[in-house]
């Protein structure tokens, strides 16, 4: 599949070879995932992560009553 006809987020294998290299050169890296609440105890652990070390955060996500962000893929947030 081409970068072109790849679904919106989903990186090629050259594009994410690109990116982990520019990882290397960062102080920090931040990952965001979407992951269903069954599967969270799953992904903590392939991610190796511990609970207890975790840092809670509150975000808050913004948008129209109309969701037109969403729909541009946009998800302004803070936190």
């Amino acid at each position: 599949m081409s970068a072109s006809t790849q679904p919106p987020g989903l990186l090629s294998g050259e594009q994410l070879s690109v990116l982990l290299d520019l990882t290397r050169q960062a102080d920090s890296v931040e990952l965001k995932m979407t992951v269903p609440n069954a599967e969270r105890p799953l992904a903590v652990a392939a991610l190796g992560l511990d609970p207890l070390d975790a840092q809670i955060r509150q975000v808050f996500f913004f948008d129209t009553a109309d969701l037109a962000l969403n729909r541009r893929r946009l998800g302004p947030r803070a936190r």
